[in-house]
């Protein structure tokens, strides 16, 4: 289960307030006697810890106050920014590899979303040149967590379909899962 309420935490004359959405998204997960996961791969980048903060601005967040997610430092947000995708394609290709899947065999593919632009950008990177995709930020904007369960409901998945998931939050930790779909 995941939910996002982004809304309430930019403030509206933020510049990017219009990308955070509000949703929630469950999935059930059930045990079967036909492999579901066939591999994973993380990464955890701890290099920018003030990239992005959710803090009372100039305070510590239990100093009361409305909690809002600013920017801490810039040119670490920027850089952070920037090395998404690469840090994508660096989970994306292992997973794959462990699963012994080449990414052309890939029917669905199923993004976190939380720039417009990020879906393109790895499926091009990860050469997932014939995979399937649902683009929702358009509709939903930036729903953290909740985007993946989203996007997996949408997708209209069939039975035995090899579906590649990718998720990270702002840069700092990225995993991708090979699926094969059963029902």
């Amino acid at each position: 289960v995941q939910s996002a309420v982004g809304s309430r935490l930019v403030e509206a004359d933020e510049p990017q307030s219009p990308t955070f959405g509000d949703g929630a998204a469950a999935t059930v997960v059930s045990l079967s006697d036909r492999p579901g996961v066939l591999a994973s791969a993380h990464i955890t980048d701890g290099e920018r810890p003030r990239a992005l903060v959710a803090s009372v601005r100039g305070k510590r967040w239990t100093d009361g106050g409305r909690i809002v997610l600013h920017c801490g430092d810039v040119g670490s947000a920027r850089l952070g920014f920037l090395k998404t995708a690469d840090q994508a394609a660096s989970v994306m290709r292992p997973a794959l590899a462990k699963a012994g899947i080449a990414p052309e065999d890939v029917d669905v593919f199923a993004v976190h979303q939380g720039t417009p632009w990020l879906r393109a950008v790895t499926m091009e990177l990860g050469g997932l040149t014939r995979a399937r995709y649902v683009d929702i930020f358009a509709q939903t904007a930036y729903l953290f967590g909740a985007s993946i369960p989203f996007v997996l409901q949408r997708a209209d998945l069939r039975e035995g379909e090899l579906v590649l998931v990718l998720g990270g939050g702002v840069g700092a930790t990225v995993s991708a899962t090979v699926l094969r779909w059963a029902r």
